[in-house]
């Protein structure tokens, strides 16, 4: 028996006939990005952030985080800073923590985390929400401020409109010997022998008694201060933040939210475009608690 070799068929394509048996992709766009470093230091409440698993594309992690930028550049206009969760661990094919950060003001940033997680043969996406703002800042400076002025305020009242300050010189009077108790009284209350005693003498002279007698009314009048300011919402915050050219707190949470939910949709979209997955056949998406 004659065995006839056939020659290969001839291709035109010089890419196909140069290609390895195995090529890795190249996700140059993955490879370019570097840290983005940003604490988060303002609390918005509660918001409700998306997570999704997505089945059987947990292999191509790289690939879908590659997509994922090339669709936020192309829906924001580069406008918004892509890079990695400097805070997050870092591992490709494993683990990319995607940082999406957007500008509402120079002092005051809202950050999207994608953590995309291969778990199997699937893929796990979890998003994170990321604000620093000098908000924050501001609030303390306004409510030490109050504070202090409030607290100065009240207990001058109650301490000009009270005997707490005979009080006070009666229980120092009764630590001197019998015979002279009414002698020590006179130089707290009227100043004999010297100048009138103050509340920062009798302080020095025995903290301990001071603060027995003295620390109720005080740390009352503090409570309710703090209790008052604490229950104040946060629309008091808009007179200084005009005043100051800064969004206000509702301002600042609406276009945190905003920005999650347009980061949800890019991600959806992408899928459906790219991937042709849609739930609840290719994903399923839940929202954090």
């Amino acid at each position: 028996m004659t065995t006839i070799e056939l020659p290969l068929p001839e291709t035109n394509d010089p890419v196909a006939a140069e290609a390895p048996a195995e090529q890795k992709p190249q996700n140059k766009r993955v490879d370019s990005l570097r840290p983005i470093y940003l604490r988060s230091n303002y609390k918005l409440g509660k918001i409700r952030l998306p997570h999704w698993t997505v089945y059987h594309l947990g292999a191509r992690i790289e690939e879908v985080v590659e997509q994922m930028i090339v669709a936020i550049r192309r829906d924001t206009g580069g406008s918004l800073q892509v890079g990695w969760a400097a805070e997050h661990d870092n591992q490709p094919g494993i683990s990319r923590p995607l940082r999406v950060v957007s500008t509402l003001h120079p002092l005051h940033r809202v950050a999207i985390d994608m953590i995309f997680c291969a778990e199997g043969p699937d893929l796990y996406v979890r998003f994170e929400l990321v604000t620093r703002s000098w908000l924050t800042y501001l609030k303390f400076a306004l409510f030490t401020s109050s504070f202090a002025a409030l607290f100065i305020a009240l207990y001058g009242l109650f301490y000009m409109n009270t005997g707490v300050y005979k009080s006070l010189a009666l229980e120092f009077a009764r630590k001197a010997p019998t015979q002279d108790s009414g002698l020590a009284y006179a130089k707290y209350t009227s100043g004999a022998f010297g100048e009138r005693w103050t509340l920062l003498d009798f302080l020095r002279d025995d903290p301990k008694l001071f603060l027995t007698t003295m620390g109720g009314p005080p740390t009352i009048i503090a409570g309710a201060i703090g209790l008052l300011l604490y229950k104040l919402p946060r629309e008091w915050m808009r007179f200084p933040c005009k005043w100051l050219k800064w969004p206000n707190p509702n301002t600042f949470k609406n276009h945190a939210t905003q920005f999650a939910v347009r980061m949800d949709r890019t991600f959806s979209m992408m899928l459906g475009n790219v991937y042709s997955v849609f739930e609840p056949t290719g994903c399923r998406r839940i929202e954090s608690e």
